[in-house]
């Protein structure tokens, strides 16, 4: 399809260098006849073949092309070719061979750019007019050699005449497979967006319940529940809760990113400060199976041109894996190393495990969408097989790649390439890399106020059950024109980005803000667009399902600020 748009780009250059041969020709031609023929003969064809040429050039679709839909005429090219049949009479020497060889090499040359000419849009007889009126003076000349000159140029205008119609004939299916082919691309295009616009909806919509439904069920393990079977089925809640918001948040991230839904928003990431983030955020899941989560070199200065989020849910995705298939006991070392990419200078990113290790010829598979070498009765408790498909397409966009070194038994190193970037404006850290609390304790006073702008009842209803747990009062609006009736009431805010009215979530929380309000948004909308305007305006956004242990830690950052926002 590249080569057809290059071709079709290509087409007025080679118009006007078919215009210029031509009218180059045609002075080569004369002149090669000045001297043997009078001077008035040669000036005179020489001048109704140009002007003819011109004019052919000009009123048809050669030089300047009409548009589809409008019909070029075809006259031009026959008044040029038969001025160029003229030479029969004008250019004729008689009695020498010499000159009469010239003029049929010349006009075979003539008739020859005429046939191409005509795939064009020449007629495709055009050729045989310029050659038939010398051919048929060789017949009349009556010995062999002008006879067999002249059928000679008779059976070579008909050949023309035959290749040019079967060139046209190719030129125009490729025509047609190029605009098929752009269709095609028109088409995906529109699906792809379609695509972009529903998954943009779709996935505020499905985080909407498994959020609620998150924060119901921790709510419910607050209560102390006593009977063991309550017990068992309320973690049994929570940990389908879990495995539900981890599928949903990947088949979400793996569309969006195959609809190019999914843009980086690039910064200068510190790989240091982003390993022990990630480190911390795992360091439960390790000591439970007592791996030993070791950062080397965490104190250096590394920085990474990508987008802080990918970059982090790369990073935990291949820690996941590394915790999941590591022996207990043994260690997983997380460090950064200068390295190249595409000649230019970058930090290599390497995690290394103690695992089982990956065959040579499973290592390109593992990046594939469900594919588990170590898992193969699709257990959901070791994943869906969707991490790492998401950390080669994060790379992917972020301009960087992602190696895999390992051997069955030698365990695995997982290396993630990235351009390293100036110590420039240094990422703003997402509320969520950092480990949540163990215990989610109270953190008001049991008076202090807080204002819910949430626009689902269930979400809502949730987080003023948890709410109310750690020591605050909610007030609850639906929307913007509530939220600002209510926001005398309150010193803290939380609102959804997504809510009725022509006020968004983010202009809410500024106008609240520029109140003497601390605020916060909360949305299930991940478009990069979105963290990047929060982050503008130095709000803390909270990406819907929001983990219960998450949502009490920013609360508590929030409300021990000064209220200066």
């Amino acid at each position: 399809m590249q080569a057809m748009k290059d071709a079709g780009r290509l087409e007025p250059y080679l118009a006007w260098l078919t215009f210029a041969v031509f009218r180059g020709g045609e002075v080569l031609i004369a002149g090669m006849f000045w001297g043997a023929l009078p001077n008035w003969m040669v000036i005179t064809w020489w001048a109704i073949v140009a002007v003819s040429g011109s004019c052919a050039d000009l009123l048809t679709d050669t030089l300047f092309p009409k548009g589809p839909g409008v019909a070029a005429p075809v006259w031009p090219f026959w008044f040029n070719a038969v001025c160029f049949g003229t030479a029969a009479f004008f250019l004729y020497v008689p009695g020498n061979l010499g000159y009469q060889g010239v003029l049929n090499v010349s006009l075979l040359c003539v008739a020859a750019l005429m046939a191409l000419q005509s795939v064009g849009g020449a007629p495709r007889l055009v050729a045989a007019v310029v050659l038939v009126p010398t051919s048929l003076r060789y017949l009349a000349e009556g010995d062999r050699i002008h006879i067999l000159l002249g059928l000679g140029g008779i059976m070579i205008s008909a050949g023309l005449a035959a290749v040019a119609h079967q060139a046209k004939q190719m030129l125009e299916e490729q025509r047609r497979l190029r605009e098929r082919a752009e269709r095609a691309v028109e088409a995906v295009a529109s699906v792809n967006l379609a695509k972009a616009r529903f998954f943009a909806a779709a996935s505020h919509d499905l985080r909407q319940p498994v959020h609620a439904i998150g924060l119901y069920a921790e709510f419910l393990r607050g209560l102390q529940v006593q009977q063991p079977q309550q017990r068992q089925a309320l973690e049994g809640i929570r940990q389908a809760w879990h495995s539900l918001d981890k599928l949903l948040g990947e088949v979400l991230d793996l569309t969006k990113l195959d609809a190019n839904a999914m843009q980086p928003q690039f910064q200068s990431v510190d790989v240091s400060a982003l390993l022990r983030d990630v480190a911390q955020q795992h360091a439960a899941a390790a000591q439970n199976r007592q791996i030993a989560l070791v950062v080397i070199g965490g104190d250096r200065l590394r920085y990474v041109r990508a987008d802080p989020l990918m970059l982090q849910r790369a990073v935990a995705n291949v820690l996941t894996n590394a915790i999941k298939f590591s022996p207990e006991g043994s260690r997983i070392a997380m460090l950064s190393r200068r390295s190249r990419l595409d000649g230019r200078d970058a930090w290599r990113i390497q995690i290394r495990d103690a695992g089982p290790g990956i065959a040579e010829s499973e290592q390109e598979r593992i990046f594939d969408e469900f594919i588990q070498t170590q898992n193969t009765a699709r257990q959901s408790a070791q994943g869906f097989g969707l991490g790492l498909a998401i950390v080669k397409r994060f790379c992917a966009v972020m301009g960087g790649a992602i190696q895999v070194h390992s051997r069955p038994g030698r365990g695995t190193t997982m290396n993630i390439i990235l351009a390293s970037a100036p110590v420039g404006e240094v990422a703003v850290r997402d509320p969520e890399m950092v480990a949540p609390a163990a215990s989610l304790t109270r953190i008001g006073a049991g008076d202090d106020q807080i204002l819910l702008v949430e626009d689902d009842p269930h979400v809502a209803g949730g987080m003023s059950l948890l709410m109310n747990e750690w020591g605050f009062n909610v007030c609850h609006a639906e929307s913007a024109v509530e939220a600002l009736q209510l926001e005398h009431q309150a010193t803290l805010a939380l609102c959804d980005v997504r809510m009725p009215g022509e006020m968004s979530g983010i202009d809410l929380a500024i106008e609240l803000r520029t109140r003497g309000m601390r605020v916060m948004l909360m949305s299930g909308e991940t478009e990069s667009a979105l963290r990047e305007q929060a982050r503008a305006e130095s709000l803390t956004l909270l990406v819907k399902p929001v983990a219960p242990a998450a949502l009490h830690d920013a609360l508590k950052t929030l409300w021990m600020q000064d209220g200066q926002g």
